[in-house]
């Protein structure tokens, strides 16, 4: 397996990785639909921006921000590779989420625990 920091020129890898591999037994329950783990490098207002436009396609709306961020060197993280194939990705993200109970794709972790660390003072 070989690591590679993501880059521009990793665009297809990344593309080609979120729709064919990741999050693949959780596409049927996620109410968040497919992910491009583009949101944590985007400000509320871009959040919004994007939310806005989702109409009937979600996917491909995430999918061509994710390529703009790509594009502009915004989105970082590392890729892992199987020979020509990335098989995983990994970003380091740190943002809470005030969900009422635990899910499945919960990664964000309780507000409580951000709130505890000294990491935020205000949840809005």
């Amino acid at each position: 397996m070989v690591i590679k920091p993501l880059t521009p020129d990793l665009t297809a890898a990344y593309l080609d990785f979120f729709d064919h591999r990741a999050f693949s037994e959780e596409k049927v329950d996620n109410p968040n639909g497919p992910c491009y783990c583009n949101a944590p490098t985007m400000t509320t207002a871009e959040v919004r921006q994007v939310v806005s436009e989702f109409g009937s396609d979600i996917k491909g709306t995430l999918r061509k921000n994710a390529e703009s961020q790509l594009a502009e060197g915004k989105l970082q993280g590392y890729l892992a590779f199987g020979g020509d194939m990335a098989v995983g990705y990994s970003a380091v993200e740190g943002y809470g989420e005030m969900l009422q109970e635990r899910v499945a794709w919960d990664l964000h972790g309780p507000i409580q625990l951000y709130k505890k660390e000294g990491l935020i003072t205000d949840a809005t």
